[in-house]
């Protein structure tokens, strides 16, 4: 259908052409008038007899020809203009209320990308709660699917990092939810350790999302949280669908975090459900967590993921390093690999050092 449109819409845009090609050839190459000339050439110009110009009567139906000829010739070049207008006006209008509409969605993107800013601890709020630390955080879209936390409780430091299913708008919700899970949780409980704050930020997670058994649901979250004790010295690790890189006395350990669905949590298993695993540190040890987005990362030579042997090595490489020096290496890598490849995910890298 869409072809054969076409195909009438070139017919009429090359009539007009052709008749006017006609027209031409009738009065260049038609010799079948007075004297072997054309004769519309006669018509308009008529032929001389012994010093008279005549204008052949018997050529009148020819002249009413060739007019009705020109006149639909014109009144197809006008039809023709007055189409091509009105698409050139059609497409105006279409250009312009997508660009309206475009620039209405990236405002409110950007209203939102405020919005989360202002649920992101500062550098200063993060250096209070771990002194030595890095972040790097790089939405694949203007907001971003991840967050992260630095907060204290007592004598005990905690850094969480959530990903949520997803990124842009989409996954920027679910950071909001997960965020308001736990301020809450924070503001009307006593929290002891990374398991006790997991399970309960996952049961009220499930509880906002409000899924119903019959609703087949695919947002949730992976969720790394680390507590360190500045008097006992120790680390603490739960979670959820995630792994957290420990580097502790030059030999790097991968925590990880159950795989449990978390939609799988109810009250009745909540105390069993997750893990809780604990280390002894000392000055100078090393964790790192960290969302997919950087080891999934697509690039390289061979435009291949990154993966998390090259990640295990890039963070022993720079483990020794000052944070901050870290920070611009990684940042690096990072660069280097993806190079002009598209960002594969949101990234979130966090590393804190004893």
């Amino acid at each position: 259908m869409k072809l054969k449109k076409k195909t009438a819409a070139k017919i009429l845009y090359l009539l007009p052409l052709i008749l006017l090609a006609i027209f031409i050839f009738l009065v260049i190459f038609d010799r079948s008038g007075t004297g072997g000339k054309s004769p519309l050439n006669e018509l308009l110009f008529g032929y001389e007899v012994e010093g008279f110009v005549y204008y052949p009567i018997s050529h009148r139906n020819y002249f009413f020809i060739v007019i009705s000829i020109v006149l639909l010739m014109t009144l197809l070049l006008v039809i023709v203009l007055n189409i091509s207008k009105k698409k050139s006006n059609l497409i105006s209008i279409i250009n312009s209320e997508l660009s309206n509409k475009n620039k209405t969605i990236v405002s409110s993107i950007n209203y939102g990308l405020m919005i989360q800013n202002k649920i992101i601890p500062s550098k200063s709020i993060a250096d209070k709660v771990f002194e030595n630390n890095f972040v790097i955080f790089y939405p694949k879209d203007i907001v971003s699917g991840d967050i992260y936390q630095f907060f204290k409780i007592k004598d005990t430091s905690y850094v969480v990092s959530i990903d949520c299913t997803g990124h842009g708008v989409p996954g920027a919700f679910l950071t909001i939810i997960a965020t308001n899970s736990l301020y809450k949780i924070l503001d009307n409980s006593q929290i002891n350790s990374p398991k006790e704050l997991l399970t309960k930020l996952s049961l009220e997670f499930i509880k906002s999302v409000s899924i119903s058994e019959s609703q087949n649901y695919n947002d949730s979250m992976a969720v790394s949280i680390c507590s360190y004790c500045n008097n006992s010295k120790q680390l603490l690790f739960a979670g959820v669908n995630s792994k957290v890189m420990l580097i502790k006395n030059n030999t790097t350990l991968m925590l990880n975090g159950s795989k449990n669905d978390i939609f799988n949590l109810n009250e009745t298993n909540s105390e069993t459900f997750f893990t809780e695993q604990v280390f002894d540190l000392q000055k100078n040890d090393s964790f790192y967590l960290f969302s997919d987005g950087f080891h999934d990362q697509f690039g390289g030579l061979k435009n291949k993921k990154m993966g998390l042997n090259k990640l295990k090595t890039l963070l022993e490489n720079n483990s020794k390093y000052l944070v901050s020096d870290q920070e611009i290496n990684l940042k690096n890598e990072f660069s280097h690999w993806k190079g002009d490849d598209e960002q594969t995910d949101d990234v979130t890298l966090i590393g804190i050092k004893i």
